[in-house]
């Protein structure tokens, strides 16, 4: 899988992206850190030298940067690729930058997020006949922001202590629909519950909602 290095932290992805290209498998990309190449070379190379010369380190140092410079590398990124073979269909791809190291339920938000991409791809009429529910240790933080006078809401960021250490961002006008679900009702129930408490049509309510539900599936967060 032929890539190239990438020249700045904002491309991060890309090299990535090109690599699982082509290859007939769903992929996720985990980001967990860039550093630039002369912090990447000093951090690796400090441990192994530490006992020797500062002009030993110098020289060990340059040299990796020599070799950056060569091929063009602006930074360095470091993580993680997740590869499923797809039999059919059209392969997706997804890259998150992750926020903390992976913990102890890593594994079962992985598993969530490839059905939930999965199942991301389905229709708002599919998505509302389902039934879902954040597991325990859910995190939702919702910031507000003053701007010229006023407060301004920022999107809600729902992450999973333990997890992946990646969040998703959604509208926070959903998020009593999205606490509501319990697995008991199915969404559409709940937001037709929700949309008559507001006096509002459901459909109104069903479109951003299932937006925010398909961010969360993607992510890896809801049961269903």
């Amino acid at each position: 899988m032929p890539t190239r290095p990438h020249a700045s932290k904002d491309d991060w992805a890309d090299a990535p992206r090109s690599a699982v290209a082509g290859t007939g498998c769903d992929a996720l990309i985990l980001g967990r850190g860039t550093l630039d190449p002369l912090d990447y070379a000093v951090n690796w190379n400090t441990p192994p030298v530490r006992f020797l010369s500062p002009d030993s380190l110098r020289e060990t140092v340059a040299r990796w940067l020599g070799y950056y410079t060569d091929i063009g590398a602006g930074a360095v990124s470091y993580g993680a690729v997740i590869l499923r073979r797809r039999m059919t269909g059209t392969p997706w791809v997804s890259s998150w930058q992750a926020g903390s190291a992976p913990g102890d339920r890593a594994s079962e938000q992985l598993l969530r997020a490839i059905t939930g991409h999965d199942l991301s791809a389905a229709e708002d009429s599919a998505l509302l006949a389902r039934r879902f529910s954040l597991p325990d240790e859910t995190d939702i933080t919702q910031r507000f922001a003053r701007r010229q006078g006023r407060f301004h809401e920022h999107p809600a960021i729902i992450s999973l202590d333990a997890g992946l250490g990646v969040t998703a961002a959604v509208d926070p006008d959903v998020l009593d629909v999205i606490f509501a679900c319990d697995g008991q009702r199915t969404l559409s129930q709940t937001v037709a519950r929700f949309a008559e408490r507001r006096q509002m049509p459901a459909d109104a309510l069903a479109h951003p909602v299932t937006t925010a539900i398909r961010e969360l599936l993607r992510h890896g967060l809801p049961d269903c």
